[in-house]
């Protein structure tokens, strides 16, 4: 979408970025506290995964699925195994 991320790469211990150019900050924060900043206002936009957004059992609005994260079950035993 043209937004400078490239500082968002910067190994530090630095939590707020400037793109100057679209006048945008990024903060990293815990997922949890994305939400809160949110529903205060300090935020106009968070992202976090959808566990947090079920954990926090809110009214908050699912914008996109970014689709990251997925994960597979696999359930593996010997051949003689009887499930009951």
């Amino acid at each position: 979408i043209g937004l400078d991320c490239s500082e968002l790469k910067d190994k530090g211990r630095k939590l707020i970025f400037h793109d100057f150019k679209n006048s945008i900050d990024f903060v990293l924060v815990k997922a949890p506290d994305v939400l809160t900043y949110v529903e205060h206002g300090a935020a106009d936009i968070g992202i976090v995964g959808k566990d947090t957004l079920l954990e926090m059992k809110k009214d908050f609005y699912e914008v996109l699925d970014l689709k990251v994260g997925k994960c597979k079950f696999s359930l593996a035993s010997i051949s003689s195994f009887k499930l009951n």
